[in-house]
C-alpha cells in the first residue's frame, strides 16, 4: 500500500510538473481550529510556475501565499 501510494504521488506530481499553466497547490492557515482562513501555505508548486515566476521549489514550498503574493492580499 505504502508503494502504491508513493508511485501515485510521484504520477500526479509528473502530470503537474508537464502541463503547461501555472500550479500551486495550498493548504488553508486558519486563525484556530474550524475558524477563519488568514493565510496560505504553498504545499506544491509545478515547474511552470516556478519558470514564470523566476523561482525555485525550495523558496516556495512551505511559505505562506501572503509573503509570496504580497499584492494580491484581499482586505
Amino acid at each position: 500500500a505504502e508503494e502504491a501510494l508513493r508511485r501515485q504521488s510521484s504520477a500526479l506530481e509528473n502530470i503537474l510538473d508537464n502541463v503547461p499553466i501555472t500550479v500551486f497547490v495550498s493548504e488553508a492557515v486558519r486563525d484556530q481550529p474550524g475558524g477563519s482562513v488568514q493565510d496560505f501555505v504553498i504545499r506544491h508548486v509545478n515547474a511552470t510556475a516556478l519558470r514564470a515566476y523566476g523561482r525555485q521549489r525550495s523558496d516556495v514550498v512551505g511559505t505562506l501565499a501572503s509573503v509570496l503574493f504580497p499584492n494580491d492580499r484581499a482586505n
